[in-house]
């Protein structure tokens, strides 16, 4: 009898379950279970698109990136024990003794290991010399780590000059409003401008309002979103929220828009797919429409333990977004 895919999978998820979760990704949304020619075209495109994937991770798996290059794991693997094979006698030996004794020189030596630089001990084990030590295990992660710190500090420092143009606004002192909820009251600016960035599309505006229960969800899946639109109105007659501010939420989604193709390489090579993306909505206000864009919305783990996480997002989606309370 031929073997399912679930049988195989139920074998990945025991030897390996960072893969089998990685592949339980690939499979969602996908069609149930009929014969190719019944499928729509689209349907066909996505079941092609997630084989494509599963082949790009089941190689990926088998890869390293070396100076731009790929190479087999197996062969760099083969140049590690060719080296250490490679060491003089007495020092591989030099652990060897008494139960005892190697007990506590290996207890000595893990203590030595804790303290040295993984830079180090590959240069020591490559004998001095640019080896394999050197080449597969510490220059990799060393210049990885460098790229992202590079990239991620450009980034930073632009997103604190956005913040620059509004701090002088970013003050103590709590907002009310009532017209989202009976005593709510946000903690203040910078959650209330928090809330804003979340308006963008309407998969983050969704989590937001039904999420904080301040809309309400109507029988054919849209959602009224009145009582969010009156606060927005009285928080702009009061100049509350400022043409500034906006400024500040279209430059963040902006930024993260400019960060987003980074973020796809990164993910395609480590899960062989691309990850589904947000589209941006128009968002209207007193001084033009905006764009509009995403900002990554965070389970909040005081409103939803771990172990609840799988419950649906309009329970345990709020509170970390805005900081709103009930006084």
């Amino acid at each position: 009898m031929d073997k399912t895919a679930a049988d195989y999978l139920a074998k990945v998820e025991t030897y390996d379950p960072e893969l089998h979760a990685d592949l339980l990704v690939l499979m969602e949304g996908l069609p149930a279970s009929v014969n190719y020619r019944d499928l729509t075209v689209a349907d066909f495109r996505s079941v092609r698109d997630r084989v494509d994937a599963v082949w790009s991770l089941a190689r990926s798996t088998r890869m390293i990136e070396i100076d731009g290059q790929m190479v087999e794991i197996n062969g760099a693997a083969e140049a590690l024990a060719e080296r250490l094979s490679g060491e003089p006698q007495a020092k591989r030996e030099r652990m060897v003794g008494t139960n005892t004794q190697l007990d506590l020189r290996m207890r000595l030596a893990g203590m030595r290991a804790a303290l040295r630089r993984v830079e180090f001990w590959a240069d020591a084990r490559d004998g001095g010399n640019t080896g394999p030590f050197r080449t597969y295990v510490w220059q990799p992660v060393s210049e990885a780590v460098t790229r992202y710190r590079t990239q991620r500090n450009d980034y930073v420092n632009r997103f604190l000059a956005l913040l620059k143009t509004i701090e002088p606004t970013l003050k103590p002192g709590k907002i009310a409003a009532p017209e989202l909820a009976d005593g709510m009251v946000f903690a203040d600016r910078s959650a209330l401008l928090h809330a804003l960035l979340h308006t963008g599309n309407e998969s983050n505006l969704r989590k937001l309002l039904l999420g904080y229960q301040w809309a309400t969800e109507r029988p054919d899946g849209s959602f009224d979103t009145t009582r969010w639109d009156n606060f927005l109105k009285r928080m702009h007659a009061e100049k509350r929220i400022t043409k500034a501010d906006w400024d500040f939420v279209q430059a963040t989604w902006n930024l993260l828009e400019e960060i987003k193709p980074l973020a796809q390489a990164a993910h395609k090579r480590m899960f062989g797919h691309y990850f589904a993306e947000i589209t941006a909505e128009p968002v209207q206000t007193p001084f033009g429409e905006l764009s509009g864009g995403y900002v990554p919305a965070i389970t909040d783990s005081c409103w939803c333990p771990k172990r609840e996480r799988t419950a649906p997002w309009t329970t345990c989606w709020p509170a970390r977004t805005a900081r709103c309370s009930r006084p």
